[in-house]
């Protein structure tokens, strides 16, 4: 049993994160060595801070802070200007839902703590978290489907959806 719990701690950690553990229990003052569970739990896990990022809240300041100005601003991490341009420079200045917001803005720059924890390349485009759905109104809801099965049926027939009237004469003179 003492097994299958130490070897499901182990599980998941890369030599890497192995090194890190190490070098953080050289680091620490302690009497006594940590047990493998308590190893793999407190040391071995590198988070943002470990790695330089700040925390998810202060990189949100900063990218509201400084969404004016993405470009010549010396950002505090790769990663903050990296979410922040995923969500929208607009979107940061405040022309949306804050609530909304921030939960993408949250999504991506968690996905990039990740893949920088993994030892992954962070400048990779970072995907929309899902929307919660279950608080919209089902009128709303359904015509929010329509327009995404409008919108693929548009696609399938080499229509650019956001193009318009001009777009789809275009396409029909082109027949």
């Amino acid at each position: 049993m003492a097994k299958d719990e130490y070897m499901l701690q182990w599980n998941g950690l890369n030599s890497s994160m192995v090194r890190h553990g190490i070098e953080k229990l050289r680091n620490a003052r302690i009497e006594w060595l940590p047990d493998p569970v308590e190893f793999a739990e407190d040391y071995c896990r590198i988070t943002a801070e470990d790695l330089g990022m700040p925390k998810v809240r202060d990189a949100w300041l900063e990218a509201c802070n400084h969404s004016h100005e993405p470009t010549s601003w010396n950002w505090s991490h790769d990663a903050v200007r990296l979410a922040g341009r995923a969500v929208g420079w607009l979107t940061l200045k405040g022309y949306s839902d804050e609530q909304q917001t921030r939960r993408e803005f949250d999504h991506a720059y968690q996905t990039l703590i990740n893949r920088a924890v993994r030892g992954e390349d962070i400048t990779g485009k970072v995907g929309k978290a899902l929307e919660d759905l279950s608080r919209i109104d089902p009128v709303e809801a359904t015509e929010r489907h329509n327009a995404q099965q409008l919108s693929d049926t548009m696609r399938k027939q080499g229509i650019n959806p956001s193009g318009g009237r001009a777009e789809f004469l275009k396409t029909i003179r082109g027949l």
